[in-house]
């Protein structure tokens, strides 16, 4: 009883899924597509369901998108990308333990979608407690920026001093967010990716 349950319900996603990976992987699909064309339900027919590949590809529904689930999934991403660069600076591996992570924001909003994805990121990251505040002095939080001037001189070009000259003051900004990537020194490519608040 639970299986026919559990084929009605997962078989629609996976011939959805299929259709999509048909022209990608054409042989896979239309194997999967014949081992449960029998369970797709009668309102998901079309003309000619003899393969794959005759059918539509499938149609983004807009209303499955959710703002808020992907804005958590977002912050949860930026959280578990800076934890492990922090790891990746100290050299401490991921495979070790630590007791804690504190995430800093001034945004409660921020906070609590971090929050309740808490559990992805104590797992990910290998930590026991994740600590969420927005008290910067408590942490003794200071910020710092720094230009790369290559990139400062392909962008502004003449005015590239005067923006290097002015990127110190952006610290005392409230909110200032900024990314760094490191120059890959094969592809001799370097970049002051963004700066946001």
């Amino acid at each position: 009883m639970i299986t026919v349950v559990i084929v009605k319900l997962a078989t629609p996603s996976v011939a959805t899924m299929v259709r999509g990976l048909a022209p990608f992987i054409p042989f896979i699909t239309d194997n999967i597509y014949q081992r449960i064309s029998k369970h797709i339900p009668e309102e998901l027919h079309y003309e000619d369901m003899r393969s794959v590949h005759f059918l539509p590809y499938p149609e983004v529904r807009e209303e499955l998108f959710d703002e808020v689930v992907e804005r958590r999934v977002k912050r949860m991403q930026v959280v578990i990308e800076q934890g492990r660069l922090c790891r990746e600076r100290r050299t401490v591996s991921l495979k070790t333990p630590l007791k804690s992570l504190v995430v800093i924001h001034s945004d409660p909003q921020y906070l609590e979608d971090v929050k309740s994805l808490e559990s992805y990121i104590v797992e990910e990251l290998n930590i026991r407690d994740l600590i969420l505040s927005s008290d910067e002095e408590k942490y003794h939080v200071q910020y710092s920026a720094l230009a790369d001037v290559k990139s400062l001189g392909i962008k502004f070009k003449k005015d590239a001093a005067k923006v290097k000259k002015a990127i110190p003051n952006l610290s005392k900004a409230p909110r200032l967010t900024i990314l760094y990537v490191e120059s890959k020194r094969r592809k001799n490519t370097a970049s002051l990716t963004s700066i946001r608040s």
